[in-house]
């Protein structure tokens, strides 16, 4: 029996050939922080004092209870700013049952200020005592690290490590 390699199977053992190639030389280049450069990140993310794109989230609450918050941000007691934000409405059949909500603040906002999110119904939800934390951020490939916003106070209850602070609600004894 006489078995020839074709051009189509020859290209197909050089394009496997070359991604093998590539994979490997990927694998093995695995791009590591320096125990320098590591501490460098940290030192600046620790001093930054804003930051933007927050994921913000409702348990408790149903589709029907309110489609919008406002929140009044505060430098010490100082009413600096007001705004309305539009809160996306439980969807899936897991957040429909948990009454999980949920709603992204774009604009800048500050370590050092203090958040009040009125919602209706409850007292307003307390955000303050903000910290920048460094977040590692690993690949296949690297090492990375992000710094976001992730050490807070809600209500006075410190959450750590935690970049999506979560508004659970109130029984009727916190009710306005």
């Amino acid at each position: 029996m006489d078995v020839r390699i074709t051009p189509d199977i020859q290209i197909v053992k050089i394009f496997v050939a070359i991604t093998m190639w590539i994979i490997v030389t990927m694998a093995c280049s695995r791009k590591e922080w320096t125990d320098e450069q590591r501490k460098e990140f940290d030192q600046n993310c620790s001093q930054t004092d804003t930051f933007a794109n927050v994921i913000f989230g409702f348990r408790g609450f149903d589709n029907n209870e309110f489609d919008s918050v406002l929140v009044k941000e505060f430098n010490d007691t100082i009413l600096v700013d007001k705004f309305k934000v539009f809160v996306r409405q439980a969807q899936s059949p897991h957040d429909i049952e948990q009454k999980n909500r949920s709603f992204l603040i774009t604009r800048t906002m500050h370590t050092k200020h203090t958040y009040h999110f009125i919602v209706p119904g409850q007292e307003p939800f307390v955000l303050a005592n903000m910290k920048m934390v460094m977040w590692a951020q690993y690949t296949e490939s690297s090492e990375g690290w992000g710094c976001d916003m992730g050490d807070y106070t809600i209500d006075g209850v410190r959450f750590e490590y935690n970049a999506n602070p979560m508004f659970i609600k109130r029984d009727s004894s916190h009710l306005k």
